[in-house]
């Protein structure tokens, strides 16, 4: 007996919690002590508490009743009110324990071992509800807890259901569990665990005991499937299973002998059972005793849920996995299934209403209401830009390394352009291909396609030329503008090109006024990687583009004054977004040198020197950024920074919020919703759940629905779709394609709205935040752009030796595999072969060529199994030779970490060993910091084998050489050398090998 001290302040409830949790929670240790602990508390000489706590493997819910009477009898006993004291049962729980074993021994339950292999073989995937814990990183066994009582018809129907089909309300319970798991991960093949008594021998009536043991549901439900039907398949198992419950739930692992994962339940992460109501059963003659049970602080399994008394849902779980509020909606929603499914049992289970009212209000339009008429505007963009001309003409509109265009400067240049174009006979409906490196006169072109009532279609300069004429004649461009200077590589066009040289004709035309669009004509054209194989033309409206940058502008408060640095292509809808943001909001755009757009040393010096207040990067670039020294200095102008395009990972972003005090804007969106439609707002020192996607952006819409177009609740994985003014019109003369991922909305309720299918997989958050998960097909992405591997395998398949084709990801870069018949085919081949007909950032830089590509059973070709084959990295594109001295070791090291290839020889090749421009900037960046005096990514380039830098390095370092020249023509040469080289030698060895 122990006596409890409470001080005046103190309530004697509070100290005797205290007192009984720390009991509670201190582990049992089985080979020192009972599995039961007891410890009486007195608070006065009328009031005791007692505590008793069973450890499970000593304790069923018999074993409780047991106890309570036994200590009944013996205190009636003790105090003189009867005449004899409880007796000991004849057995003990391990003379059942023997009994069982010797049963398994001589094969008694052989029968029913062979029922439980043949029922789970091969074993099922596990399914489980998805992860909500804001912590789901720690996989404790602390316990929450959630209540929800069914509702008075719906318990009235559970019985008379029960009743009418010889079954039991838990037997419908579980069938309506079972619809639940599959509505909230489509999943088919749902496995349950129940537990079962197994006291049927008088014998063992009295004992003390865990006689309990797990059995396993397994049902099957698909989109077919009606309540009726799950409920006899449900009743069926039942019955299967009691027939052999006498099996030990771990033989059967043993046996069947699923994937083990480390801190989950084999087969099953859900239990469910029927429960009574506690009611104290202690009686001790001259007392009043209340029952106080404590439940437990943990948790068994990562979700247990009891049907209590046939009338109220009670849920235990691991708060390291799931969140209370998404697991009070799990009770809500298998009530409401219960309620309809009694009432409905014909109907399929697809068909239930899962939201409720309340929840669908919440989800569709509560987390969608973003309407806000100030950024639905009647201008166009090029009227938006010239209401700044009038306003503030002298102020700087466009900045570059040698030159610059005040906003009257750039107005009255594209106004002669335009004046030509529409000479002839180019304007509204018409498009105009661009084909420009960066540069005042790209500004000019831009607003001149705009000013003629056209939309622009922007031509990479650093395309094939097959490209570029599959994407002019794709668009039917009415005309093409570009410059002059090697730059140029433009394919034979049967359509006006254009050179905006010193001397282009616009110089000596009259200017013109601009042509009035109307918000609903198309602004621009993308041209994006497509599945069929060819580039798709996303056709984006002035609506849309106006409304993303207003809203963007008013979101940042960028305005006069603001500087935004323009470094993505214009063929990445950023780069459009970077240029035109500025123009439109009366501010100043920078644009850095040719080649130079991925070369962070370069960038961070143009911030400063330029006063740079807004830049957008993609994570892959902002992280080498972060690893330069000068960071923190060089950023000091910015007010805000924006990332998308890639997964923004925790790491990066505290990173980021270390170094720099500005809040770090994260978007998301497809370019058919125009640059971006959600985003989210991380500021140093706010708290955080995790890297999400956000919320949507100014009217805009986000809806996340299953495959039958419904919502899903908040938690649930489903593909995205986006609503809204952004919406492109759809894709250049592609109208199936059109209608396959432009569709009508048939969830908003708005009469005529469509929405646009994205192929993305993200579920909502409890607080509206979306999570992004992924894809739903084969889609990637890589350094910020969308890729359809489908592209890139039909240009590998068009090879006369490739039979068939697979592109995959692996981190950053791309992967090919290839089967052919000809042994003396390269990878290099193919990747020179890709080159004619592809951008660079579609050709996969390492691959591998095989007989066969391992097939699945259906003949597709087997995804997984190809993750697993090696790689044929390009060392073996020359002989392997070791490091010899210290500065080629520390290259090897270095290309090691970044390239993430085991083995690198001196005379191997940066970019064939799957290098890029970005990847190179993480070499720079390490050099410079391990060798105390700057390395130039022009130098890295120009010398892109590790014999050659660390000669190069060592020269430098001893003061034999200097650093060459920064300027972007140097950096586009040397990248012409590096990929010339390269090319040379794949070429000469590939002939070797030809000879041989």
């Amino acid at each position: 007996m122990v006596d409890i001290d409470v001080d005046a302040s103190g309530r004697l409830e509070d100290a005797v919690h205290t007192r009984t949790r720390e009991i509670v929670d201190r582990p049992f240790d089985l080979a020192l002590e009972n599995p039961v602990r007891a410890e009486l508390l007195r608070a006065s000489a009328h009031t005791h508490f007692l505590i008793l706590v069973l450890h499970h493997v000593a304790a069923d819910e018999i074993t409780w009743d047991l106890l309570f009477a036994d200590l009944s009898g013996q205190y009636a006993f003790e105090t003189g009110q009867s005449g004899s004291a409880p007796t000991a049962p004849d057995l003990e729980y391990a003379d059942y324990a023997v009994w069982e074993q010797q049963r398994l021994r001589r094969g008694d339950l052989d029968g029913q071992l062979q029922y439980w292999v043949d029922r789970f073989t091969p074993a099922p995937a596990i399914v489980g509800f998805p992860v909500t814990a804001q912590s789901s990183g720690q996989r404790g066994t602390t316990s929450g807890r959630c209540r929800h009582a069914l509702p008075d018809a719906a318990v009235a129907g559970l019985r008379d259901l029960a009743e009418e089909h010889k079954t039991t309300p838990f037997t419908i319970a579980l069938a309506g569990l079972a619809a639940v798991l599959h509505r909230y991960t489509e999943a088919t093949d749902v496995v349950i665990g129940i537990p079962a008594l197994i006291r049927d021998a008088s014998e063992i009536e009295g004992v003390w005991g865990n006689f309990t043991n797990t059995l396993a549901m397994r049902l099957n439900v698909d989109g077919e499937t009606t309540f009726m039907d799950l409920l006899g398949r449900a009743r069926t198992a039942f019955f299967e299973a009691c027939d052999n419950r006498d099996i030990p739930f771990e033989t059967i692992i043993e046996r069947v002998a699923p994937q083990r994962t480390t801190g989950r339940s084999p087969l099953f992460e859900v239990m469910f059972a029927a429960t009574r109501s506690v009611t104290s059963q202690l009686q001790l003659a001259g007392t009043t005793a209340t029952d106080l049970r404590l439940r437990n602080a943990t948790s068994m399994f990562d979700l247990a849920i009891d049907l209590v008394d046939g009338q109220v849902l009670a849920a235990s779980f691991r708060t390291g996995k799931y969140a209370p509020e998404f697991i009070q909606q799990v009770l809500e929603h298998l009530a409401s299934v219960l309620a309809h499914g009694v009432s409905n049992p014909g109907q399929c289970v697809r068909d239930f209403p899962l939201l409720t009212e309340r929840q669908h209000q919440r989800i569709v339009h509560d987390w969608n209401a973003t309407d806000d008429t100030r950024h639905l505007v009647s201008a166009p963009l090029h009227k938006l830009f010239e209401r700044h001309v009038r306003q503030n003409p002298d102020a700087l509109a466009v900045v570059t390394e040698d030159a610059h265009l005040s906003y009257g400067q750039l107005d009255e240049h594209a106004g002669r352009l335009a004046s030509l174009l529409r000479s002839l006979d180019i304007g509204y409906d018409s498009l105009v291909g661009i084909n420009m490196e960066r540069s005042t006169n790209l500004a000019v072109a831009l607003l001149a396609v705009l000013k003629t009532g056209a939309a622009f279609v922007p031509l990479e300069p650093a395309w094939p030329p097959s490209r570029i004429a599959e994407v002019c004649a794709s668009a039917r461009l009415a005309a093409v503008l570009t410059h002059g200077g090697p730059a140029l590589r433009l394919p034979s066009l049967e359509i006006p090109v254009l050179s905006l040289d010193e001397n282009h004709p616009s110089a000596r035309a009259a200017r013109a006024p601009s042509f009035g669009s109307q918000m609903s004509d198309l602004a621009y054209v993308v041209f994006t990687s497509g599945s069929t194989g060819a580039p798709k033309g996303v056709m984006v409206t002035h609506a849309g583009i106006c409304n993303r940058l207003l809203w963007q502008a008013d979101v940042l408060g960028f305005g006069a004054g603001d500087v935004a640095l323009h470094k993505s292509s214009l063929g990445f809808d950023m780069g459009i977004n970077e240029i035109l943001l500025p123009l439109v909001s009366g501010g100043r755009v920078v644009l850095p040198k040719p080649g130079a757009e991925s070369d962070p040393a370069y960038l961070l010096d143009l911030i400063g020197r330029t006063g740079v207040t807004f830049i957008d990067l993609v994570p892959s670039l902002l992280d080498p950024m972060l690893d330069r020294p000068e960071f923190a200095d060089a950023t000091r102008s910015l007010a805000s920074v924006w990332t998308g395009g890639e997964v923004l990972t925790p790491e990066l972003l505290e990173r980021f919020l270390s170094a720099c005090a500005v809040p770090m804007y994260h978007g998301y969106g497809p370019t058919e919703a125009t640059v971006a439609c959600t985003y989210e707002i991380y500021r140093s020192g706010s708290r955080r759940r995790g890297v999400t996607i956000g919320s949507p952006i100014g009217n805009s819409q986000v809806f996340i629905l299953d495959t039958l177009l419904r919502p899903v609740p908040p938690g649930v994985a489903g593909e995205l779709y986006i609503g809204g003014v952004q919406l492109a019109r759809g894709y250049v003369e592609d109208p199936v394609r059109t209608a396959e991922r432009f569709v009508a909305d048939p969830v908003s309720g708005t009469p005529g709205a469509r929405i646009y299918r994205t192929g993305d997989q993200a579920r909502f958050l409890p607080d509206g935040t979306i999570e992004f998960l992924g894809r739903v097909d084969n889609q990637l992405k890589i350094r910020g752009r969308r890729i359809a591997p489908e592209e890139i395998e039909n240009a590998l398949t068009s090879h006369p030796c490739v039979r068939r084709a697979v592109v995959m990801a692996q981190g950053d870069r791309l992967v090919g595999y290839c089967a052919s018949d000809d042994p003396a085919l390269t990878w290099l081949q193919l990747r020179d072969w890709l080159r004619t007909r592809l951008p660079e950032h579609l050709v996969p830089p390492t691959g591998t060529i095989l007989d066969t590509l391992p097939e699945l059973a259906s003949g597709k070709i087997d995804r997984a199994a190809i993750q697993r084959i090696p790689i044929e990295v390009s060392a073996a594109i020359v002989p392997y030779l070791e490091p010899r001295y210290a500065m080629e070791r520390v290259l090897v090291d270095l290309w090691r970490v970044v390239l993430k290839v085991p083995r690198i020889g001196v005379d191997d090749n940066f970019f064939d060993m799957g290098g890029h421009s970005l990847l190179l900037a993480r070499v720079q960046a390490k050099l410079s910091e391990q060798l105390g005096f700057s390395v130039s990514l022009l130098d890295l380039y120009a010398h892109p084998t590790v014999a050659e830098l660390a000669t190069y390095l060592n020269a430098a370092r001893d003061g034999g050489t200097e650093s060459e020249s920064m300027d972007g023509g140097g950096l586009v040469a040397a990248r012409t050398r590096a990929e010339r080289g390269r090319d040379a030698r794949a070429q000469r060895l590939s002939q070797q090998r030809q000879r041989r």
